[in-house]
């Protein structure tokens, strides 16, 4: 089976931006609520509180 490897990086870029748009726009919406979990419900790699 053929697969176009810039077909495959172009899908993969997109979905990055698409991703890191979502989760650009949730931080901006309601900074407390992102910096303490994220969508899966996983911590995040570095977040510090805001007091």
């Amino acid at each position: 089976m053929f697969v176009d490897r810039r077909r495959v990086r172009q899908h993969v870029r997109l979905c990055l931006q698409r991703d890191t748009i979502g989760l650009l726009g949730n931080a901006l919406r309601n900074p407390a609520k992102a910096a303490t979990r994220s969508n899966d419900g996983e911590p995040p790699l570095c977040a510090a509180p805001d007091r």
